[in-house]
């Protein structure tokens, strides 16, 4: 155990943005060459003394320099831990040949005045041949008078590795929703508890609001589970043979007229040494006492529809490789994330029993493990939260903001063996800060590979015509035409509906009666913006980067490879980066015309500079805004750039000089200075770099909406350096899927040299806000994502499953970024932006939506609010009166969502996170080398 720490010590040390631990990186971490791998740190040692170790063989010298009771018993014993080349007898294609780390013989006890001396032990670090791994070596001594010491020697192998330990690592809250299971652990690093919501995770049951009797049981059991006093170890779940714990548990529940065993209402149904939510649902729903519900026959209502089919398949496919050989899943013929054999779909993990014979049959273990066998049951072993808790807040801070914060985290909470499942205070080590700036090498490697033609000739290839026809194209068919194949599969033609330039500069794209709107975010109960997009419908992309300023619409459309959204990075003033302006997102802003029904400009805007009274380039003369060169330079001014004024000013561009003594002084002084970037534009010598002043950051920036599409490959992001929510955006709605491979179709796979960095992340988003699903997401959604998933901000609503990690860049701080006013004060609340996995509400925080529970119930149904167009989707909403001729919109139901934490999943390059020595399973043996 000393070895293994001290190693752990040592290598913990470095933070380093190399990621794929290469035998020469490896090597030279080692031996502290680290200059040609990028940027490292050495963090303190923890111990109070100065060192400042090259690599970790020094790291661990100087640990070890530490050690005190050094027994030197004859001339071969050192007396200080050293660098040393291999033992003879060392294996040459087992160890390195050098650079082993040998420390003297340390007793285990004082010594003695007479006799030998106490019982030692020596340890050795063996570099290994395959460059990743170090055999730590102990020798136990056992001296003995006038005679050589007895000695016993054990080892076991670690592999140098760099790996997030959670499944989730925001700077925001985090919000875990009803059908939600997290495998895996969760870190979270929001501490401004002192703000309304200001909890650093909520998570909800899964078993609240589907039966009232049930909803009765549950409240009981978290009168004493609730309690720490009760709940020693805060895991949610009570022990029947703890001594404290057990005692609370209640001794039945006697109000459940439809329980045969009302007894066993608290039992522990799993038989697991627990009592949680899922013991007292099964103890619920059984009722034949068989100790499972079967979900077509018991887990159903009185009129025999299914009570939460979503719930159901969440727990019943939990765990898929049940008998743990690496095979598990099932083809999914239809792919609707549903197994169902009378589609043809069938399980991967099978044999053959009995072959060549007449009885002969398959055999599928996973399934008769109960892997989707219809029941929910023990071998289902589903825990909603199946790790432990890591927050950076102290639990004493969190609990003097909110006493009742206990009632916040609902579910059973399941740590590895011998962890504790609550954790506060976490360092910088065990909870590393990630931001926008930590990913650049793999975001440069992504970059690289959407090396594809251009966005618009492709598009204008999918068309079939030239990219010169773009320019006024009219779009001949009608969505949803097509052909169908000599498959018997429909094949959609692709369609091109564009969106105009404003080349009028009233702030619309010149074709604005005509071109597609929407709101955003899409489907939301409010909209906090509205966007013209152009469309794009069944086309086919490879390798794209999507133009900066877009803003476009993709529907049934797939991606190959790698896709790359490209934004303006330096979204702030460039002349000043400290000085206080408009927020990005508010420059540009629409709301819905009432009288066109159309989106308009919520700040009208006029041309200055086009009419010699204010500007007249034969005198001269100029009424532009008297700001200096430094606030707002000459190229940001006539002739060099029109200028577009705000009848409602938003920052001191706006004012022409000889209006300024119009305004009060101090309101004047109170607004901004201009929002100044640099562009690419010719002001007479050609294209360059200049600054230019922005009155819409819309072009500057993109905001998204991909609808049942297909991305075979990832998708990656230019950096904005500003977190920016309503410029910078993706929605990912419908059935919108990430894959590996095309599912059927090889020649819609990525290039294979970019297979590499493509699994690391489907998704790489640094200081986006990303959607996945919408508030009301369609049961036909199947969003899979794998790999390390990158995101400002993320909201993941519908049926999605995550294999991998969710690492979120954006750390909301009162005062700075979008929490601050035109004057540089603060504003709003950090509690507001967070990470929401699930549905949840106002009450919870999330203003963009309502929560579920909280909708009306007309005709027996949950309803989102009413469609007036035709489309299926509510354009009013559910607490407004229901308008002639509106169509109900039921709530979808909460879908399923899983997050599957993968610690071995390759991380990209750029990541600063400590080094860490992982324990080899199976490589512990006693003996000699």
């Amino acid at each position: 155990m000393v070895a293994q720490n001290r190693l752990s010590q040592a290598t913990g040390r470095f933070m380093v943005e190399q990621s794929e631990m290469l035998p020469a990186f490896v090597e030279d971490l080692w031996l502290g060459n680290l200059n040609g791998w990028g940027d490292h740190t050495v963090l303190p040692n923890g111990l109070g003394y100065d060192d400042d170790p090259a690599g970790v063989a020094e790291a661990l010298l100087f640990l070890h320099a530490l050690d005190a009771n050094i027994i030197v018993q004859s001339e071969s014993d050192i007396d200080a831990p050293l660098m040393t080349a291999a033992w003879p007898e060392a294996d040459p294609d087992v160890y390195r040949g050098d650079d082993w780390i040998m420390t003297p013989i340390v007793a285990v006890d004082a010594p003695g005045d007479n006799g030998p001396p106490p019982a030692g032990y020596q340890i050795v670090y063996a570099p290994l041949a395959n460059g990743t791994d170090i055999r730590v070596i102990v020798i136990g001594y056992d001296f003995q008078e006038n005679r050589p010491p007895m000695t016993r020697m054990i080892m076991q192998d670690f592999r140098i590795a760099k790996r997030i330990d959670q499944a989730v690592v925001s700077p925001s809250r985090i919000l875990i929703g009803k059908n939600v299971q997290v495998v895996g652990d969760l870190g979270a690093r929001f501490d401004q508890v002192e703000f309304e919501h200001g909890d650093p995770l909520v998570t909800r049951s899964d078993f609240f609001r589907i039966d009232q009797t049930l909803d009765s049981k549950l409240e009981a059991f978290y009168a004493v589970a609730g309690e720490p006093a009760i709940d020693v170890d805060g895991d949610n779940r009570l022990r029947p043979e703890h001594p404290i714990e057990g005692a609370a548990i209640p001794e039945g529940y006697d109000m459940d007229e439809g329980d045969p065993d009302p007894e066993s209402a608290f039992a522990d149904a799993t038989g697991d040494g627990y009592v949680d939510e899922y013991d007292l649902f099964i103890n619920h729903f059984d009722s034949n006492g068989d100790g499972r519900v079967d979900i077509e026959t018991e887990f159903v209502d009185d009129s025999g529809e299914p009570i939460d089919a979503d719930l159901a398949h969440l727990i019943d496919s939990g765990t898929p490789d049940r008998n743990r050989n690496g095979v598990w899943g099932f083809v999914d013929v239809d792919g609707d994330g549903r197994y169902d054999p009378d589609d043809g779909d069938e399980f991967l993990d099978w044999y053959w029993v009995n072959p060549g014979s007449d009885d002969a049959y398959k055999h599928y273990p996973d399934h008769e493990l109960g892997y989707l066998d219809g029941y929910l049951d023990k071998m289902d072993r589903y825990v909603k939260l199946n790790g432990k808790l890591v927050f950076k807040t102290s639990e004493s801070a969190w609990s003097s903001a909110n006493p009742d914060y206990n009632d916040q985290l609902a579910g059973a909470i399941k740590p590895k063996n011998g962890d504790a499942p609550r954790v506060f205070d976490a360092s910088e080590q065990d909870l590393p800060l990630i931001t926008a700036d930590s990913f650049s090498d793999s975001e440069t490697a992504l970059q690289a590979a959407a090396d594809g033609e251009a966005f618009w000739q492709q598009v204008a290839d999918n068309l079939g015509v030239n990219i010169a026809d773009l320019d006024g194209y009219v779009e001949s068919r009608e969505s949803g035409d097509g052909y169908t194949d000599g498959e018997g599969n429909t094949v959609y033609y692709p369609r091109y509906l564009r969106v105009d330039p404003d080349d009028d500069l009233d702030g619309l794209p010149d074709n604005w009666e005509t071109a597609h709107f929407e709101a955003m975010p899409f489907s939301a109960p409010a909209a906090v913006d509205w966007y013209y997009r152009p469309v794009f419908e069944h086309m086919v992309f490879r390798d794209v980067q999507i133009p900066e300023g877009l803003n476009g619409l993709f529907v049934g459309c797939t991606f190959v490879g790698a896709t790359y959204v490209r934004a303006h990075a330096d979204n702030f003033n460039v002349l000043d980066a400290d000085k206080p302006s408009i927020p990005w997102n508010e420059y540009g802003k629409m709301e819905l015309d009432t009288t066109t029904g159309r989106p308009v400009p919520r700040r009208p805007r006029w041309v200055f500079g086009d009419d010699p009274s204010e500007y007249d380039p034969s005198s001269g003369f100029s009424d532009a805004p008297p700001l200096g060169d430094d606030v707002l330079p000459p190229e940001a001014q006539p002739p060099l750039q029109l200028m577009l004024m705000a009848e409602n000013p938003i920052d001191k561009g706006d004012i022409p000089a000889s209006q300024i003594g119009g305004y009060n002084i101090d309101a004047y002084n109170a607004l901004p200075e201009p929002l100044i970037i640099e562009t690419l534009r010719d002001i007479g010598g050609g294209l360059e770099m200049v600054p230019t002043r922005v009155t819409d950051t819309r072009p500057y920036s993109n905001n998204l909406r991909f609808h049942d599409s297909l991305f075979v490959g990832s998708i990656v992001s230019d950096v904005p350096h500003e977190f920016t929510h309503i410029r910078n955006k993706m929605q990912f709605t419908g059935k919108t899927r990430f894959l590996e491979q095309h599912p059927t179709d090889e020649t819609l796979n990525p290039e294979e040299g970019d297979l590499e960095e493509l699994v690391k992340s489907s998704m790489m988003l640094p200081n986006f806000s990303v959607d996945v699903g919408t508030f009301n997401s369609p049961p036909e959604q199947e969003v899979k994502l794998n790999g390390t998933i990158v995101a400002g901000v993320l909201d993941v609503r519908g049926n999605t499953d995550i294999h991998g990690s969710l690492l979120l860049t954006f750390a909301p701080e009162f005062g700075s970024g979008p929490l601050k006013d035109i004057n540089g004060n603060p504003i709003g609340n950090p509690a507001d932006f967070n990470a929401s996995l699930g549905y949840f509400g106002p009450e919870d925080g999330d203003e963009e939506s309502y929560d579920p529970f909280d909708l009306p119930i007309i005709d027996g149904q949950r309803v989102v609010g009413w469609d007036t167009d035709g489309d299926g989707l509510a354009d009013v909403g559910p607490f407004e009166d229901a308008p002639d001729g509106g169509v109900v919109v039921p709530f979808n139901g909460f879908g399923r969502i899983r997050l599957q934490f993968d610690p071995d999943n390759d991380l990209p390059n750029g990541l600063m996170l400590p080094v860490k020595a992982l324990p080899l399973v199976g490589t512990y043996k006693e003996g000699h080398l």
